[in-house]
């Protein structure tokens, strides 16, 4: 995971990628406390796909971001 993450945040300092990589794998283990299949939720598919979302936006605005900090 920290490698994927290294890549698709080329240029983030090792610290941050690490941080990005624990902050990862929180939101994919804290699932299995609240996941509950049912009418009006989330399937686990969906969720699946939500997340992924969600990193791989998350991780294109750090990027930008820090790219903004440091005048690039």
């Amino acid at each position: 995971m920290e490698e994927l993450l290294g890549q698709l945040g080329a240029g983030l300092e090792v610290s941050t990628i690490k941080a990005l990589t624990m902050s990862t794998f929180g939101i994919l283990n804290w699932h299995a406390r609240w996941f509950r299949e049912g009418p009006g939720r989330i399937d686990l598919v969906e969720y699946a796909k939500l997340v992924t979302e969600f990193v791989l936006a998350g991780m294109t605005g750090v990027v930008a971001m820090r790219a903004i900090e440091v005048g690039q």
